[in-house]
């Protein structure tokens, strides 16, 4: 019975003497990564948002009022900020023009995240793009 529980007290410890080793060789991501990530999710998001808004014009021959809309006819979309909960702010300008925003937390004008134009190099805070539908 002593021998299980000396066992299992040494099983713990060991247990908790990895952790902190395997803590020390693989630190967590610093804050600049976390942020970097989180606008790539966004750059992401947003770029899917697009893509669906251009498919729900070809498919119904206008673009969507609403992101609500466009997310009750198409695929799965990220809508939402992945810090924040926020919904992106989309907004039907003209039967071809609308506006997509987001809110980022670095600057990327010296490198890429994607392919928008407006989006891959993006400043920090509000950052909106206009996009004009042209079959």
């Amino acid at each position: 019975m002593v021998h299980k529980f000396v066992i299992g007290i040494l099983s713990v410890l060991l247990l908790i003497v990895l952790v902190l080793l395997a803590r020390s060789i693989w630190p967590a991501p610093s804050m600049e990564t976390l942020q970097q990530r989180n606008d790539r999710q966004r750059v992401q998001d947003l770029s899917e948002i697009i893509d669906a808004a251009h498919t729900f014009r070809n498919q119904q021959n206008r673009l969507p009022a609403t992101l609500e809309e466009l997310a009750g006819s198409q695929r799965r979309l990220g809508l939402t900020d992945p810090v924040s909960g926020e919904r992106y702010e989309y907004e039907l300008i003209s039967a071809d023009i609308y506006s997509l925003c987001a809110v980022f937390e670095t600057s990327a004008a010296d490198n890429a995240f994607g392919y928008l134009p407006g989006f891959n190099r993006h400043d920090i805070g509000h950052q909106c793009v206009y996009r004009t539908y042209e079959p």
